[in-house]
């Protein structure tokens, strides 16, 4: 099978001839037809998130259609379209193998209403958004800021805020103003035009009820801590909160979001997450689609901050 996949840590990747993975008796076989692209991907491909095994195929999400099921799978049967995240065996490929639904087994059926093309754009991305708003556990009427508004984390998690009654300031790049607007929010302010910081506080002087941080790990938030109010929440789904004493200190909960340690990352998360696509709750707004073999490219262009949307690969 083709796969986008790398030989050693470091390397842009390219395209491979593969054996395709077999179905183990409590695995589906799926036949991708696309793959979605996250930031974490280039991570892992450079060697941040861990000890792997080589080749490395590269990706987790993936839409596509079940090829084959393993003895002990009920659920799911050859020709089901579905949706997920693949573990194990990556996703920028012509097959991926997936546990049957279960703890960290992530894959579901695709609502008629989707397009593979869409669904692909939606696992990990929006399985953190969903799980940091459970985190964050905020009211109707509360008031958040969604710091990478236009982002794959930021541009759900201002979709599942809006739909829960929450007022939502958006930071996104001027040009995508409006994009933050028709996601949902109340608010946007322009980033690379504009004092972030002094933006918030001068609309809300008694601070904001909390903060998703879904930019860059690079970024130093301590200053976030001025524009939350006493007793609110700093949550970052990309790890940028390094000093949780220095929030404490000012009566701010803030912590870094992992989204695989997240009741949300199961077969009932992703249900859900199924759901709200087919009610609409949520739209996938892509920024582009492309070749797999282009995919190397655009890890490339994540790493670089020169893309922040949802970008697919076509399989």
């Amino acid at each position: 099978m083709r796969a986008l996949a790398v030989d050693a840590f470091g390397e842009i990747g390219s395209i491979h001839e593969l054996p395709a993975p077999v179905a183990g008796e409590d695995e589906i076989l799926v036949r991708v037809t696309y793959a979605g692209v996250n930031p974490a991907d280039w991570k892992v491909r450079d060697g941040l998130r861990g000890a792997r095994e080589f080749p490395l195929i590269l990706g987790s999400d993936f839409a596509g259609v079940v090829a084959a099921v393993g003895a002990g799978v009920t659920r799911f049967a050859p020709g089901d379209r579905v949706f997920g995240i693949a573990s194990e065996h990556g996703s920028y490929a012509e097959y991926t193998a997936v546990l049957r639904p279960s703890d960290y087994a992530v894959i579901a059926k695709t609502p008629a209403n989707l397009t593979d093309e869409h669904a692909a754009a939606l696992p990990v991305a929006g399985l953190t958004a969903l799980g940091a708003l459970e985190r964050l556990d905020l009211p109707a009427g509360s008031t958040l800021l969604v710091v990478g508004g236009t982002g794959g984390v930021g541009g759900f998690g201002v979709q599942f805020a809006h739909a829960r009654g929450i007022r939502v300031i958006a930071t996104a790049r001027s040009g995508k103003e409006d994009v933050a607007r028709q996601l949902g929010a109340d608010a946007v302010i322009a980033y690379d035009k504009a004092d972030v910081l002094a933006a918030v506080r001068a609309a809300h002087p008694g601070g904001v009820d909390a903060i998703l941080h879904a930019a860059n790990e690079s970024d130093d938030i301590t200053g976030f801590v001025d524009i939350v109010r006493p007793g609110g929440k700093i949550l970052s789904v990309v790890r940028a909160v390094h000093d949780r004493e220095h929030f404490a200190g000012r009566n701010v909960n803030a912590e870094n979001y992992y989204m695989r340690q997240s009741p949300m990352f199961t077969g009932e998360g992703i249900e859900t997450l199924a759901k709200a696509a087919a009610a609409r709750t949520i739209a996938v707004r892509l920024e582009a689609t492309l070749p797999l073999a282009d995919g190397g490219l655009v890890l490339e262009a994540f790493k670089s901050g020169q893309r922040s949307g949802k970008v697919v690969l076509a399989v």
